[in-house]
């Protein structure tokens, strides 16, 4: 009646590390943390009317500790419905807790990476296509607030004829089962108006294969766009600005060989009028010395050929300065067939000339940094949204590990975790735009290790490695680094694709050139049909291509992939990559 007990088994005794004789006689509130005695009295209350109870308590142990249990009890009455005995069965969660917490410390450090990306992250329903993720970059561009996102579909929240095109975009990335790169996808926000956004949508199966969820990630790519076009548009300024510009005439007799300017070639030529004898010998005593030949040919060809004449030259002026000219020209003919008259323009381009070269600079330095945004994307794609890709995944199978083998799921969460830091040390990377470290050759086949004891410990597939150590040794650190590349791009490819069981690495010598293989045992593709979607085919592509090798993919519905990377030994390609 008091709630003390009358017989344990030799189970509650190791549970709570007590001998049968110290728990006789005590009740369960001897044995709740201090904190929690006071609510004993009434919880056992409760627990005798109602006739059973099944709870979750934590319990203090002899040594100190408190263990986590699940109690089940039955309240046993006499013939008159008198509270006689209770019968109790406890069963200790303490590690099943602690995985449950460790799950969710991983889940909560994934949501900050994911809610601090810059791009606007959004997460649907495969079935409802409805809004179950956004994050705060995603708020901050539409305009609205989570709560008015969450649960809707796009119909709920823009106008009809964008929502027809996400959703038909959507459907299409479910049915494909793969990346769908959107590069221009307009979008009408609530507060930012119109905005013009770089889509990624990638579809993320479950065990069966059968698309669960849509991720997107979208780039807001509005004021690139605009700049571009204020950019044509001062060129087309710049054009007008050119015809309208004074431009100064001349005309040659000649059969008189006498040549007249206007005073606006005499302005560009910075000649006074009265001190010179304009003509068509003193004209080319102007031009610069390296120019006068072909100024003079070209002229008497489109005499000779009665073509137009149409020409750029140099000016070399008194204090040593040079001018661009532009000239166009016309000549005219007598009955009898010879040239009588020649008229024409000219005109100072030398500020457009500066100008193409400026802009031909700018050109130079945007393809630079164009070039160095593409290898950031590849490095980005190749390392850290594969890593966070094969974490989640491995968090995932955690979910159903925890209820069925502790020990298995809490290494996995300590894997996880491992991965996750060094996801942390690659991102700090990427944002202060450090170069990559230079690997060895011995170093290059231990991260190779590294990476198949990854596949197969995320999802169970067993990559075989067969490296030559003199292969190896004779790469160069950026050869080491893209092939590295390459070779965690074919086999995140095989786990997320291939449904493989298995493949093989290799690196050897073979002919004079290093040889790389990678191949797996799973169902294949048509290569055709998937050329050009995503960035992971096209990144083995483009790194192979930088180190100046051959690249191949050879695969068909059923018999596997295999990738081949040939490429010179380390002097040849060594010049090649630089």
């Amino acid at each position: 009646i008091e709630g003390r007990f009358i017989d344990v088994n030799k189970g509650l005794c190791t549970l709570l590390g007590y001998s049968p004789d110290e728990l006789l006689g005590k009740s369960f509130e001897d044995f709740w943390p201090p904190d929690a005695r006071e609510l004993f009295p009434a919880g056992f209350s409760n627990f005798k009317r109602s006739g059973g109870v099944t709870n979750h308590l934590k319990l203090r142990r002899k040594d100190g500790k408190e263990v986590a249990v699940i109690l089940e009890g039955r309240v046993q009455r006499d013939s008159r419905g008198n509270f006689l005995r209770t019968h109790c069965i406890l069963t200790d969660i303490t590690d099943q807790k602690l995985i449950e917490e460790n799950l969710r410390r991983s889940e909560v450090f994934i949501n900050s990476v994911l809610e601090n990306l810059p791009s606007m992250i959004f997460v649907k329903d495969a079935k409802s296509l409805r809004f179950l993720r956004f994050n705060m970059a995603g708020e901050e561009l539409l305009g609205y607030r989570r709560d008015e996102l969450l649960g809707k579909n796009d119909y709920d929240i823009f106008p009809k004829e964008e929502a027809d095109f996400f959703i038909a975009k959507d459907r299409e990335v479910l049915r494909s089962g793969r990346l769908l790169d959107i590069p221009e996808e307009p979008i009408q926000t609530k507060n930012n108006g119109l905005r013009l956004l770089h889509t990624k949508k990638i579809p993320i199966c479950g065990a069966d294969g059968t698309p669960q969820y849509l991720l997107g990630i979208s780039e807001d790519i509005t004021d690139r766009k605009q700049a571009e076009e204020a950019l044509q548009q001062n060129e087309a300024r710049l054009n007008a600005a050119q015809r309208i510009a004074h431009i100064g005439s001349w005309d040659l007799d000649l059969v008189e060989n006498v040549l007249a300017w206007s005073d606006e070639i005499y302005r560009i030529f910075e000649i006074d009028s009265a001190q010179f004898g304009a003509s068509y010998a003193a004209f080319l005593e102007l031009v610069h010395p390296d120019d006068r030949q072909f100024v003079n040919e070209s002229y008497t060809e489109s005499v000779a050929n009665r073509t137009c004449y149409n020409i750029e030259h140099r000016l070399l002026m008194s204090d040593g300065r040079v001018k661009f000219i532009h000239e166009q020209g016309e000549t005219f003919y007598g009955p009898d067939g010879r040239p009588t008259r020649s008229i024409g323009t000219a005109q100072d381009i030398t500020d457009r000339k500066q100008a193409e070269e400026a802009l031909r600079k700018s050109e130079e330095q945007l393809r630079k940094v164009l070039e160095e945004r593409e290898q950031l994307s590849q490095d980005l794609h190749d390392n850290i949204i594969q890593t966070i890709y094969a974490i989640g995944m491995g968090l995932e199978e955690c979910r159903y590990l925890f209820q069925e083998d502790h020990q298995a799921a809490d290494k996995k969460l300590e894997h996880a975790v491992v991965c996750l830091n060094r996801v942390i040390s690659d991102v700090r990377m990427y944002i202060v735009w450090d170069k990559h470290d230079e690997i060895s050759g011995q170093q290059f086949c231990a991260k190779l290790t590294e990476l198949a004891v990854t596949m197969e410990s995320v999802q169970g597939v067993h990559f075989s490695l067969d490296l030559a150590v003199e292969a190896a040794r004779r790469l160069t650190p950026l050869g080491a680094f893209h092939i590295l590349h390459i070779v965690q791009e074919a086999m995140s490819n095989s786990l997320r694709h291939s449904k493989s069981r298995s493949g093989l690495v290799s690196l050897q010598m073979e002919d004079g050139r290093i040889r790389l293989g990678v191949s797996d045992d799973g169902i294949g593709f048509n290569f055709e049909e998937a050329s050009g979607q995503g960035h992971g085919l096209q990144n083995m592509a483009a790194r192979a291509h930088k180190l100046g090798a051959k690249f191949q993919i050879i695969s068909k519905p059923g018999s596997g992939v295999q990738i081949l990377v040939e490429l010179p030994l380390e002097d040849q390609h060594a010049r090649a990559s630089r």
